[in-house]
């Protein structure tokens, strides 16, 4: 029995290769899609001393930047192994008011606890991709830019992609992003 519909190796059905790097441009009905890269995980902690000790210390990622999103209610950290902000990354996210169930981190943190939050795509425009996702079903959230020089941005709630939040974003200097 295959292990998915297009089969697997040893089983004598033929296996469909997905591409491997690069750039995806994925078109369906004409719409085309752009999704360079992924950008970062969020991980939503109750204590931002404790998950650093956890991640840059015992783990040994780097900081290489921290903000506040007055947009989201949120203190991040940002880590990469090398500590080089052009990496896939890791966000680490604390609600800067826990007991304010409106904020949606600080809501997720009280009814599920610390973990995964979600997985930021980059794509060569926020608008344009998140029409294209529309166009396949997929219903898209937008949201405003963390700061002032930030662009917009689209989420995809986890309901619609297999329990994880997608945000949408475009490349933007993360050492300068939400910082106050």
């Amino acid at each position: 029995m295959p292990c998915f519909p297009t089969g697997c190796e040893g089983t004598g059905a033929s296996a469909s290769r997905l591409p491997v790097g690069g750039q995806r441009s994925i078109g369906q009905g004409g719409s085309v899609l752009m999704l360079n890269r992924i950008s970062h995980i969020g991980i939503v902690v109750n204590d931002m001393q404790a998950a650093l000790r956890i991640w840059r210390d015992k783990l040994g990622f780097k900081q290489f930047s921290e903000a506040c999103f007055d947009v989201e209610g949120i203190r991040s950290v940002f880590l990469s192994l090398s500590g080089n902000p052009g990496e896939m990354s890791i966000e680490l996210m604390e609600p800067v008011d826990k007991s304010d169930m409106d904020n949606p981190v600080a809501r997720r943190l009280a009814k599920v606890g610390e973990g995964f939050y979600h997985l930021a795509v980059v794509t060569d425009d926020v608008a344009t991709s998140g029409r294209a996702l529309e166009r396949r079903s997929l219903p898209i959230i937008e949201r405003p830019p963390v700061g002032a020089a930030a662009q917009g941005r689209w989420l995809i709630h986890p309901k619609a992609a297999n329990g994880i939040m997608v945000e949408g974003i475009e490349e933007w200097d993360i050492l300068e992003r939400g910082r106050r």
